[in-house]
């Protein structure tokens, strides 16, 4: 079945940080009613990341690990993702840790009521999700999100986007 939604985590040199991130992913994912998959694109890593994964990928159904053939930086692996997801919605989550479950809850009925193709940048606030949507063709992706949605720069802080499939490709 296509996944609803697929998150991508870039991730550089993030071994520390990505075992409670993708332990507390896996849980909550697993409650979630809508199908959906976990790309983490290591981007050249030399802190053993690209090691941590391959247990992950075992015990997590929903996890998949990318290797980038160099560091290239966030972008880069981002694209990675992006074009391996299959999702009909795109998550980029630049700060796994922030991907907590009222979050991925809230993000989950938004997708669920704006129709495609459409980006939403959002980041988080004590108040739930606070961004923006967007509605449109092919042109989004020659617009900067920031630009495009008006989102102040206070917003830009914690970024996550979600995009519909044919944006994020």
């Amino acid at each position: 079945m296509k996944p609803l939604l697929s998150i991508v985590i870039p991730a550089y040199n993030n071994a520390r940080r990505l075992p409670l991130a993708l332990i507390d992913l896996d849980r909550h994912l697993a409650t979630v009613s809508v199908p959906t998959e976990l790309f983490v694109v290591n981007d050249g890593s030399d802190d053993g990341t690209a090691a941590l994964l391959k247990p992950f990928c075992a015990a997590m159904r929903t996890l998949t690990a990318l290797d980038a053939p160099e560091h290239r930086g966030t972008g880069a692996a981002v694209r990675i993702g992006m074009v391996t997801a299959r999702g009909s919605w795109r998550l980029t989550a630049f700060t796994p840790n922030a991907l907590v479950p009222d979050l991925l809850d809230q993000l989950l009925s938004t997708i669920s009521r704006t129709e495609a193709p459409a980006l939403i940048a959002f980041n988080t606030q004590s108040s739930g999700i606070a961004g923006a949507v967007a509605a449109g063709g092919s042109w989004l992706r020659s617009v900067p999100a920031w630009v495009l949605l008006g989102i102040p720069r206070s917003v830009r802080a914690t970024p996550f986007l979600c995009a519909s499939a044919e944006i994020a490709e």
